[in-house]
């Protein structure tokens, strides 16, 4: 197995158990993209799922917060996204991993997420 191939298998089931996680009786999880999570915080998250109102402040929070880079070594470096700049570094083999042990299972996340 490549070296690709062990990191999206190994990724594939750290997703896969949080997936089977979220989907137990408890109603407590739920699948959220990471493309905009602020936002959904704001507007899915607190007062849909967890039916609490957040108010002026708590709003400005999640924006303070979510505007900050969360894997920064120093504090309050700005948050700026990568996503693009990632895929166009993902090699052939990269690529190719991601699509044999990731699509299925990132579908049926992104389903589910978009069902609640």
């Amino acid at each position: 197995m490549s070296d690709e191939d062990y990191c999206a298998a190994y990724l594939a089931g750290l997703c896969g158990v949080a997936f089977e996680e979220i989907g137990k009786e408890s109603g407590l999880g739920m699948v959220v993209d990471y493309e905009g999570v602020a936002r959904t915080i704001e507007e899915v998250v607190m007062p849909v799922h967890f039916k609490v109102e957040l108010g002026l402040e708590g709003r400005k929070r999640i924006e303070e917060i979510g505007g900050v880079y969360s894997k920064a070594r120093k504090v309050g470096l700005e948050f700026e996204g990568d996503t693009e700049k990632k895929n166009e570094l993902a090699t052939k083999e990269i690529r190719e991993a991601s699509r044999l042990f990731l699509d299925d299972l990132y579908r049926e996340m992104s389903t589910a997420g978009k069902q609640k």
